[in-house]
């Protein structure tokens, strides 16, 4: 049986590890989930189960698990997911594992084994991987019930599933076996075919859409969105999307100041570029003045030279005996 957690550093991000037997068996490699019949019925961010089947393996995900003294950089507190993912031939631990994720025990478990530092950012205790692999417990007396059953997301009725887990004597054939969820109705977990499902939307008769609600929807429209306010994975989800809004718009608006800023910098530049060169151009007229007068004062003294020859050469005539 492969045994997967997805865990974080301080400074890195969320990854899978594959876990050896020992520390330096360890290594980067994301489990066989399929998406679409997995992770799509549930929050993974939050505390939530899925168990089923996919290409031959028996699957359980348990996601959203708390970490009692780790936190990354902006001071977050990290969780946990773990994926055991088995052969037909693990069924037994695998159940024995799903009754202790009901029960709230692997929690603590997980949180005991990992811890934050190594290259990777977390790292898994040797001397605690033997727990990720609990005893196989009874094989139970009775048949599984193949009818889907879902109910109100409850510690009593989670305890009811992992007692009923214990005493039947094998899961039945069913792709999706068991969804602990708080996002999904229980015409949702009927559609993907789930034998029995926990979800914070399904309320104490196990029904998301009775005829009560139904009725209370027409005649009250306001009924549904403050019900979808009220559930708490939607009020955290709008609050993240808020966040990040406005975080973004910060950048961005951030990013805007500095282009105009660089923008008025390189217009002052260029007027004072400007500036100068029209300073140059005015010293370069006033040159070229200077060098006009100067020649006008040349040519003026040209023609006085040309007058004085020519009084010169007439008085020499002037003089000359007849």
């Amino acid at each position: 049986m492969d045994i997967y957690i997805q865990s974080r550093g301080i400074s890195q991000d969320y990854f899978w590890l594959k876990i050896g037997v020992h520390e330096n068996e360890d290594i980067r490699k994301n489990p066989p989930i399929p998406p679409r019949e997995f992770t799509d019925l549930i929050d993974t961010d939050a505390h939530s189960l899925v168990l089923g089947r996919s290409q031959g393996k028996l699957i359980l995900l348990v996601t959203g698990l708390k970490t009692s003294e780790r936190a990354d950089n902006r001071n977050r507190p990290i969780r946990n997911s773990v994926a055991w993912v088995g052969d037909a031939s693990d069924e037994a631990i695998i159940k024995s594992l799903t009754v202790q994720a009901l029960r709230d025990e692997l929690q603590q478990i997980i949180d005991k084994a990992v811890k934050s530092g190594g290259e990777n950012g977390f790292i898994v205790l040797p001397n605690e991987r033997e727990n990720f692999k609990p005893n196989a417990i009874n094989q139970g007396k009775s048949p599984a019930d193949s009818t889907a059953k879902f109910e109100e997301l409850s510690p009593e009725n989670q305890e009811k599933l992992a007692r009923e887990l214990e005493q039947i004597t094998a899961f039945p054939k069913q792709k999706l076996l068991v969804v602990v969820t708080g996002i999904r109705k229980n015409s949702d977990l009927e559609a993907a075919g789930v034998w029995r499902g926990l979800s914070s939307l399904i309320d104490k008769h196990g029904t998301s859409e009775t005829k009560q609600s139904r009725e209370t929807e027409k005649s009250n429209p306001i009924a549904p969105l403050s019900s979808f306010f009220n559930n708490s994975n939607v009020v955290l989800s709008l609050k993240i999307s808020f966040l990040i809004a406005f975080i973004l718009s910060l950048v961005l608006g951030v990013f805007l100041f500095q282009q105009w800023k660089l923008q008025n910098q390189e217009t002052e530049n260029i007027k004072s570029q400007i500036d100068i060169l029209q300073k140059q151009q005015q010293e370069i007229d006033e040159q070229i003045q200077e060098l006009q007068r100067q020649r006008q004062e040349i040519d003026k003294q040209i023609e006085k030279l040309e007058l004085l020859i020519g009084e010169k050469h007439t008085f020499r005539i002037s003089l000359k005996p007849l």
